[in-house]
């Protein structure tokens, strides 16, 4: 676990809360993307300094937090951090709720209000799995109640604080509130399962009909949980008000004294989603859960075993070589390859070429050096050059020419295809340009004469200032940078937020890899002057793939992934380094094999 202090990454913002086993919660905003976070802060210190006999069940109930850190669901509350400080205290960083059940419940109290019965089965549905999906991780809460659950959005409603769980088939401690613990909890001879969970359930469905907070019967001295007031009167039947009458037969099954003889959450959620009949809440949520079943099949990225092996070498290809691709069986060091054409930049032209004739095509002349080609349409070419121009010409005529410029930038280092918005007209193309002065977003939209008309965005402004130097998209709005000096800016292009930075060695050029997905396939390459990386942008976890050079001149071109006929992942790998003896750069290829993660 890592050792730092808070505010090297977060910036506190208020007190939510004492209460709880775990010390004080905090309202955080992380610094890097201004995000607002919960901070759980136990402090350790204070207590093995006094000599305070529960510092074991403090250690204990951290413990039981960290193991519930990998926990993925929908209705679970996310971890996204955890660390200790030098001073000894353990932070947690999760998501951040707006209140806790009990609260929502007393809101709607105060105001004469009651919850309606379709909110009533989305909350017990979201309860409900969540519990369903830790119990098969082995996993029994053991304090399911209303200061326990929290609302995140206006009807997403998650389970917390797993403090007092319990990991394996039983246990025979006893844990939670009392008047949410099932009978067995008061019987020492006999084991508390998952079907604990199901009770402290019912009590809390009966909680959110009613409103009856901490004793459900009587007053003063006669008051009584309900499993006390189950046993004193032989019965096992709780009426529900008449409004609620819709539930007494889910209520009379979770509420079974014997823990064997209680309804299963399978059971349980069949009538709830029949109750509901939405069929998109229920869709909407599904979709949520395998997401995140997908995320966690992700491998621990700091676990992986690349494997690397070199496996073929070249000779060194003198300096003027500085892009790699490869076509078929053969190695071409150019700018860009389409189909069968190669397309060489040098100086203000570009010399076509159909690799399989070796026929030359007419070259074409640009408007400045060309640093990027990338397809615009089926049979539209889009290059960007230096001076902020950018030209598309038709590879059927290739006199048919547009050109435009990005203001007078020095050069245009890098071009993207953008997921249109909903915002977006159907007849445009969206672009990101990363520029010597900072990333730019225009877009083509084609007229009546078949010819295109360039629009920038946010009234010609340009986008985080300074050098990028390539840019790819992560997701729709979202975008990966690279910038002087190493560093990588995740940016959301709609609401101009930085969402994280990272750091590498020198100058650094960012690359999607071959099955790149963010909901699938969450995997990143990043080249800098020493490395190549792995990066996994779920957590920002990166690891070294092999080391590399890049020094002098960096090109942003100089690796190719690729799958060879067997399946297995190659990158290609074009190494500089200056030599500053002889006064020339010394550039070398090699072919390298990667055992890359597997999604199974």
């Amino acid at each position: 676990m890592k050792i730092r202090q808070i505010d090297e990454k977060y910036r506190v913002e208020k007190l939510i809360s004492k209460k709880g086993g775990f010390g004080k919660v905090f309202e955080v905003t992380d610094i890097t993307d201004n995000k607002h976070y919960a901070l759980k802060q136990q402090d350790m210190s204070e207590q093995m300094k006094n000599g305070r006999d529960d510092v074991h069940i403090k250690i204990r109930r951290i413990m039981r937090e960290i193991q519930t850190i990998q926990l993925k669901h929908p209705s679970i509350i996310e971890v996204y951090d955890s660390f200790i400080t030098d001073n000894g205290q353990f932070i947690m960083i999760q998501e951040l709720g707006t209140q806790d059940l009990d609260q929502f419940k007393k809101s709607l109290v105060a105001k004469n209000e009651e919850l309606d019965i379709h909110l009533i089965c989305k909350i017990m549905i979201q309860i409900l799995t969540g519990l369903e999906f830790i119990h098969k991780e082995g996993i029994t809460h053991r304090d399911v109640s209303p200061d326990n659950i929290l609302q995140i959005g206006e009807e997403t409603f998650k389970i917390c604080d797993f403090g007092v769980a319990s990991f394996g088939s039983y246990t025979k401690i006893s844990s939670g509130k009392d008047q949410y613990m099932a009978p067995e909890a008061y019987d020492e001879t006999v084991n508390q399962d998952k079907t604990f969970d199901i009770w402290s359930a019912g009590v809390l469905l009966y909680y959110l009909c009613t409103g009856s907070n901490k004793y459900i019967f009587g007053n003063g001295q006669n008051k009584k949980f309900f499993w006390k007031y189950v046993l004193d009167n032989k019965t096992e039947t709780l009426q529900m008000p008449q409004q609620y009458q819709i539930f007494q037969g889910i209520l009379n099954g979770m509420l079974k004294f014997e823990p064997l003889e209680r309804a299963s959450i399978q059971d349980i959620l069949k009538v709830l989603i029949e109750i509901l009949d939405e069929p998109k809440f229920i869709y909407e949520y599904q979709k949520k859960i395998v997401i995140q079943q997908i995320q966690k099949l992700c491998i621990n990225l700091l676990d992986h075993d690349f494997k690397t092996k070199v496996t073929k070498k070249f000779k060194d290809l003198g300096p003027q070589f500085d892009s790699v691709y490869k076509y078929n069986d053969s190695i071409l060091v150019c700018k860009f390859v389409d189909s069968n054409t190669l397309y060489q930049a040098q100086n203000y032209s570009i010399f076509v070429q159909d690799i399989e004739t070796i026929a030359n095509f007419p070259k074409i002349q640009t408007k400045s050096g060309v640093n990027k080609i990338i397809r615009f349409t089926d049979n539209i070419l889009l290059t960007g050059q230096d001076n902020g121009y950018i030209q598309i010409f038709s590879q059927e005529r290739i006199e048919q020419q547009q050109t435009f410029q990005i203001r007078e930038v020095i050069a245009v280092n890098d071009i993207c295809r953008l997921t249109n918005s909903n915002n977006d007209q159907d007849n445009m193309l969206k672009f990101a340009f990363a520029c010597y002065d900072g990333l730019y977003v225009g877009y083509f939209k084609k007229r009546d004469d078949q010819e295109y008309e360039f629009h920038l965005v946010e009234e010609q402004k340009a986008f985080l200032q300074n050098e990028c130097s390539t840019v790819i998209e992560v997701r729709q709005n979202v975008v990966a940078l690279s910038k002087k000096l190493g560093k990588i800016i995740f940016y959301n292009i709609e609401t101009q937020e930085c969402l994280q930075q990272l750091y590498f060695h020198g100058d650094a050029a960012i690359y999607q890899t071959l099955d790149y997905s963010f909901e699938r396939y969450p995997y990143l390459i990043v080249k800098d002057y020493h490395n190549i990386y792995l990066l996994d942008i779920n957590d920002y976890e990166k690891k070294v793939i092999i080391k590399s050079s890049y020094e002098g001149i960096f090109n942003y071109q100089s690796i190719h992934q690729f799958k060879d006929y067997d399946g297995k992942y190659k990158i290609l790998d074009l190494k500089s380094k200056p030599n500053i003896f002889h006064n020339r750069t010394k550039r070398q290829l090699r072919e390298i094999e990667v055992n890359m993660p597997i999604i199974y």
